[in-house]
Parts: C-alpha cells; structure tokens; sequence
C-alpha cells in the first residue's frame, strides 16, 4: 500500500439511533490506535463545536477509492458496525488559521480525566488528543494538545485539575501552530490515559477548573523534554500563515493536486493559468495550456511530473477544449474549455487524480 500525507476528516452525525453498545466502538478504537495512529480532534467557536479525525491512510482516500488494509477504510467499516450515524467527510484544505491566546501541550498522569465539555470554560478553543501505538503491542501511547482564545482561564491549570501533566508553549508558536491547516504528530506522551474518544457527548456536565495557583511543571522526565525541543525547532520553521480567515468549519473549494500542490496552491495556480498573458496568442493553435509551458512557469512545487499529471487530470475533467485534428493532446497548446472558477473546481473535484501509471499510459510513456 503507497503511503499517504496525515489528512483531516470531519465527522458528519446523521440523524439516527444513538450509540446502543459504545463499549464495542471504543474498544474497537483502542484496537486501531494499537496498529496506527487516531488523533481526536475538537473545534469550538463560540457555541458551535465541530469534530474531526486526522487520520494516515492510503493514495486513494481523497478519492474514496481505499487500497486493501487502509486505517480509513478500516475506520469507516467500524464506524458503520458501532456508529452507523457517523460518517467521515474529507477537509481538503485543512483548518483556518484562528487567533489563539494560549496552549499547553500534555501528556497523561496515572488518573488523567477527559470530559465530553472539557472546552465549554473557553468561547474559542481546539483540542488534540492523540493515541498512537507504543513499543509493545498492547501499548498506547496518549498525548494532547489544547489551544485556547483570550478568555477563560489558563489550560495549564485546567489540564492540571484533570490529571495531565502540561508543558506551556511560547506565544510566537502559538501563532504558528494556530494556523497549520492540518496538525502535525505530537511529540511527547506515555502510555495509559483515557481511551480512545470521538467527542460524540455535546454536555457531560460542568467544568470548573481550579484557579487557586500556577501548576508545578518540574515533574517531566528528560526524555520528554528532549522530544518536545526537538519538535519545537521544527515547529519554529514552519511558515507563518496569516492570521486571518474563514472560519475553521470552511472547507476549501479545491481540491489536492498532485505533488507538493495542496487546496489553496493548486487553486493560485488555476488562476495564474486562467489569466496567463503568455498564454493568449491570434496564431491558431497557439493559445492555451501545454505541459511545457505548465514546468516555464517555475510554480513552486511544480515538476515535470506533475506537469504531465496536471495535464491528463484536467483533459479527463473536461476543462480543456478539444485538440486540434492531429495535434498531440499533451505537447501541444489547449485553451480553457471553462473558465468559471467554481465550475472548474467542481469538475476536479469529481475526476480522480490518475496515477503515475495512468498518466504514462495517456500520454503513450512520451508525454
């Protein structure tokens, strides 16, 4: 099975019956976080909460075609057996940067607690809890990670009043973190904590944590403060996004390219060909797109090969006209059969992206 990036997926509730039996889907969790990794993942913005998993799969997710022994596929066959109201919906472009105040990352003491309305002391919060197998086969290891707005009280105290153990995390991360689209892996955690969860309950009570004095961080062992400064590097290469933005229930209307090309890249490259002057010409025959002329535009991220992709892709989606009578389809210039934004990205979202087999088999291995 070919690997794949770690991708974000929203969990769609359906009207239906409740959970009968959830002692069957939370076992069948903690069996997946055994074999691979589950990060939990939980949104408030205001009064809405929004949940979602952020999962490693396989190459023929985002088109929902899973190869044999996929995590996804796998997920969504337990999902159907335990919780057949659930489904996973795919968010291609990530989260929206959001404008959070404060964080902790944590990992679990002996009796470690996680309420359903663990976020409900916050108006703006997103909560990462991560299960990920250990070394041992029955061992998981847990980690979580809380992001907090402005008002409410400080997550240190509250994660500590549950029985985590907190780490604060510089204010200049926090901007970089707030605006990942999908978050990376945590870097600390032990094994034990609560079990695997969706965060399915809206309220399980109140939350009131204590605010009685700052929490004693000094109990960490070396080898988690070791993990945690070596994530934090890298962290503190990651590009700072802007600050502004939809909110984090927006998906992106475009879909994933190929390549490095995300949502939001693959959707500036569509315009920059869309509106291309070097594109345009009176000659017949000479105004369009080309695979050599897609690699001259030195797009970041844009090679060779995903010029040829891009190229089959779009031909199969239909949003290049028709080649000329003996022209070859991939070398030659093609303009725009649409140019309506949206209905380009409706017709990309709809056509699988091909492999690297299907494209060489298009374009006769010559392309």
């Amino acid at each position: 099975m070919r690997p794949s990036p770690r991708r974000l997926w929203r969990l769609i509730s359906a009207h239906g019956d409740p959970l009968t039996k959830p002692e069957l889907l939370t076992a069948g969790l903690q069996l997946h976080a055994r074999h691979a990794t589950l990060d939990s993942l939980l949104v408030r913005i205001g009064s809405e909460q929004q949940r979602y998993l952020v999962l490693t799969g396989c190459s023929g997710c985002a088109q929902e075609r899973c190869e044999p022994g996929c995590r996804v596929e796998l997920l969504r066959r337990l999902l159907g057996r335990h919780a057949p109201h659930l489904r996973l919906q795919i968010v291609p472009g990530g989260l929206a940067p959001r404008p959070y105040r404060w964080a902790a990352l944590a990992s679990p003491g002996s009796s470690a607690l996680l309420p359903m309305d663990l976020l409900q002391p916050w108006p703006e919060a997103r909560l990462l809890v991560s299960w990920r197998p250990g070394r041992r086969d029955s061992a998981v290891i847990v980690a979580l990670l809380l992001l907090v707005g402005a008002d409410g009280p400080d997550p240190r105290w509250a994660l500590r009043e549950l029985g985590w153990r907190p780490w604060a995390l510089p204010h200049r991360l926090l901007l970089r973190w707030g605006g990942i689209a999908v978050p990376p892996p945590l870097p600390v955690g032990r094994p034990g904590g609560p079990p695997p969860t969706l965060f399915l309950a809206d309220r399980c009570g109140e939350f009131a944590p204590s605010t009685d004095g700052q929490a004693d961080l000094n109990h960490v062992r070396n080898q988690d403060d070791q993990a945690l400064a070596a994530w934090l590097q890298g962290l503190i290469a990651v590009p700072h996004p802007p600050t502004g933005g939809s909110p984090d229930l927006s998906p992106s209307p475009w879909p994933v390219g190929p390549g490095r090309l995300g949502p939001a890249a693959l959707g500036r490259l569509l315009e920059q060909l869309l509106t291309e002057p070097s594109f345009q010409s009176e000659r017949r025959g000479q105004s369009g797109l080309s695979k050599g002329r897609l690699t001259g535009l030195k797009q970041l991220g844009l090679s060779e090969a995903d010029a040829r992709t891009l190229m089959v892709w779009f031909d199969r989606a239909g949003i290049l006209a028709q080649p000329e009578v003996g022209q070859n389809p991939w070398r030659a210039p093609r303009p725009f059969a649409l140019t309506d934004r949206e209905a380009i990205a409706a017709q990309l979202h709809a056509t699988p992206l091909p492999s690297t087999e299907e494209v060489r088999a298009a374009s006769g291995g010559t392309a």
